[in-house]
């Protein structure tokens, strides 16, 4: 494992205010422009190993059982020369094989994260969390994508637990979850005491979720507030960004819970990437308002043009992006899943995690930013709301964000 990670081989109100800040977009880049760039810097292909934490009986079977304890392992990947730069996400998942997994002891796990660098840089550890109705190997597949793509100086590790490749199975896989919770905060405050330097160990920890993987995520952050406080959290984790696509988690236990009682601070950012066109999470809505008499949107579906910055929850390390504009009318499994699936977000969450971004350019260095719509007020104190557009009037090239982060 002492290598790089890849070796070669709408409210009338809302409406209004897009349109004025779409007045004043020059300089805002196409997104998928970025994601098309980062692909072509990248069509050979390469070997990796995927390491991996779980607490499922058994990584092969669609149908997950519990495990007693956490177990570690690395699993080898490998990715298949792409088609150029117009190789679509799909099939940049479809591109990767992996092979069998093994074991490791907990000390050769943490070993391997804070192996040295060969680029001499930092590493930064990126944690991807799954959400319901995935195999391992769905899992697997999605991490390294990520580990690829955001370039070598991140370590993909999946934290994949006992949910079913069955989408009948969805409160099965609810309860499977919140079992997971506090084997998964256990193991954050792990990877915290690993070492950190500038040729080896780890600068920083960001975690990446899906679905139900954010309420896993955000349950987890929460008791670890509870028992360190946030400021100290945050410290001992070494948590950089935590991003929540199209997360499965009740408005109000998210209100609640995570955002007054402060465990959105244990992250430096917290991204929430939403989208009016779930349609499973408008399926877990009605299943939930016929169990629990449910009757708000699940977090990742709001509809973000619609509201008010004071019906919103939020602090001001958390930014709330609406994708509904860039998604297409996809059938039942895209419209959930375009964290792995969306040119315009992959292109998004890339100048996020790989060059702390901001999301609008006049937040940013040399006026640089993900090129995202303000649908809040610029002087609200909390959350702040984003639009994600397809338009744009001139490209910015991943060079100009590398020189303006140096």
């Amino acid at each position: 494992m002492n290598r790089a990670f890849w070796k070669p081989g709408r409210s009338i109100a809302a409406a209004l205010l897009v349109a004025a800040a779409c007045a004043g977009c020059q300089g805002r880049f196409q997104p998928s422009a970025v994601y098309h760039e980062r692909i072509s810097e990248m069509r050979g292909g390469g070997d990796a190993a995927v390491l991996f934490a779980s607490d499922r009986q058994s990584l092969q079977s669609s149908a997950a059982s519990r495990a007693a304890e956490l177990v570690f392992g690395s699993t080898p990947v490998t990715l298949r020369p792409l088609n150029g730069d117009q190789t679509t996400p799909g099939e940049l998942l479809a591109a990767i094989k992996c092979g069998q997994p093994g074991a490791l002891s907990r000390e050769a796990f943490l070993s391997a994260l804070a192996a040295p660098n060969p680029n001499q840089k930092p590493r930064q550890v990126l944690i991807y969390v799954h959400g319901y109705n995935n195999t391992y190997d769905d899992a697997v597949h999605a991490a390294a994508a990520l580990g690829r793509y955001l370039g070598d100086d991140f370590i993909p590790v999946v934290y994949t637990w006992p949910a079913n490749r069955n989408a009948a199975t969805y409160f099965a896989d609810r309860e499977a979850a919140e079992c997971t919770v506090s084997r998964f905060r256990d193991f954050i405050e792990m990877l915290g005491e690993l070492p950190s330097g500038a040729g080896a160990g780890v600068e920083r920890v960001h975690i990446v979720t899906h679905s139900t993987g954010a309420m896993i995520a955000a349950t987890a952050l929460r008791e670890l507030c509870l028992k360190h406080g946030s400021v100290e959290a945050r410290r001992r984790l070494k948590l950089g960004h935590l991003v929540m696509a199209a997360p499965d988690i009740d408005f109000d236990v998210f209100r609640c819970r995570f955002i007054e009682e402060d465990a959105h601070l244990a992250a430096g950012r917290v991204t929430v990437y939403t989208s009016a066109k779930d349609q499973v999470l408008a399926m877990a809505r009605f299943v939930r308002a016929v169990d629990v008499g449910e009757r708000l949107p699940r977090v990742g579906r709001l509809n973000l043009t619609g509201v008010n910055d004071d019906q919103l929850p939020g602090g001001p390390n958390v930014d709330l992006v609406d994708v509904t504009e860039v998604e297409p009318d996809a059938d039942l499994v895209r419209s959930h899943g375009y964290l792995m699936r969306n040119p315009h977000v992959l292109a998004d969450l890339l100048l996020l995690l790989r060059y702390d971004a901001p999301a609008h350019a006049a937040e940013g260095p040399r006026h640089l930013g993900r090129g995202l719509v303000r649908l809040s007020a610029v002087d609200h104190p909390g959350a702040r709301r984003w639009q994600m557009f397809h338009n744009s009037t001139h490209s910015t090239s991943l060079q100009d964000f590398a020189t303006a982060r140096r």
